[in-house]
């Protein structure tokens, strides 16, 4: 199957960035051709991806240089939109190589330019890979990038919820929820990682719901299975997350304070 996803971040650090590894890495080697749509400057250093580079100015266009990755069953090309300068993003953190800012502190001009640059970019991906399936995540803007270029195709898509579209974009500004009623109102299927996800972005985005399904994020059980432990030694909680307010990073050491678990240790 040929599958393009549009991701709007890197491949590396948070959740959406590391769903987005996981499954081209998962789909690669099950044979699938997958083409990825996001703006990590490295993607060319990971083992999972076979080709790399970088749209035009214009977006009408993009090339690739191999990478050498060992081959898989299947193949994985990353290509950067060209979107300027500015890096929107949910919740601030540093991106080299970009100004970030949040999404709800750019003007109409910055949207519109950021949205467009996108919009472009996945047409001419969509033209060159003639995708089987295409793959949007979070509630802004990539579901309406993707509504905006699957109608000018003639494609449809499908948008994977995440939580901090919804939290510190859609919830704070109404052009946000328009955006996203558009974007998941066009979409041939949305997934969410669980019901509860389903239901937070459905009592806020109207209009989709009939269309939900709950896709779990799963696990990578060669990574994740349980270490011998010592049943006589305390038990151990850990916070994996960034180190800043909006992740609860706070939430997690006060609610240590209310523990009565002699000897609980925290690792983060």
């Amino acid at each position: 199957m040929k599958i393009l996803l549009w991701h709007g971040y890197l491949l590396t650090g948070t959740g959406s960035n590391l769903y987005t590894a996981n499954l081209t890495r998962e789909w690669r080697a099950l044979g699938h051709d997958v083409l990825v749509l996001c703006q990590d400057r490295a993607a060319a250093t990971y083992s999972f991806v076979d080709a790399a580079g970088e749209f035009t100015p214009t977006n009408d266009d993009f090339s690739v240089v191999d990478t050498g990755a060992p081959r898989a069953q299947g193949r994985a090309v990353a290509v950067r939109p060209d979107i300027g300068s500015i890096l929107p993003v949910y919740v601030y953190d540093e991106y080299p190589g970009f100004l970030a800012k949040r999404f709800v502190d750019l003007d109409d001009a910055e949207l519109e330019q950021y949205t467009r640059a996108n919009i472009a970019a996945l047409v001419t991906a969509i033209q060159r890979h003639e995708p089987d399936a295409i793959i949007t995540g979070h509630e802004v803007m990539g579901p309406y990038i993707a509504s905006e270029a699957c109608r000018s195709t003639g494609t449809e898509y499908v948008v994977k919820l995440h939580g901090s579209g919804l939290e510190y974009a859609v919830k704070l500004q109404e052009r946000y929820l328009r955006y996203a009623i558009e974007g998941l109102g066009a979409a041939k299927a949305i997934t969410g990682g669980s019901r509860y996800m389903i239901k937070a972005a459905s009592g806020a985005i109207p209009g989709w719901v009939e269309r939900a399904e709950v896709v779990s994020p799963g696990a990578d059980i060669d990574l994740f299975k349980p270490l011998p432990r010592d049943a006589s030694k305390p038990p151990i909680v850990g916070y994996v997350g960034k180190f800043i307010r909006a992740k609860g990073v706070h939430n997690f050491l006060s609610a240590l304070g209310l523990t009565d678990i002699p000897g609980l240790q925290a690792v983060a």
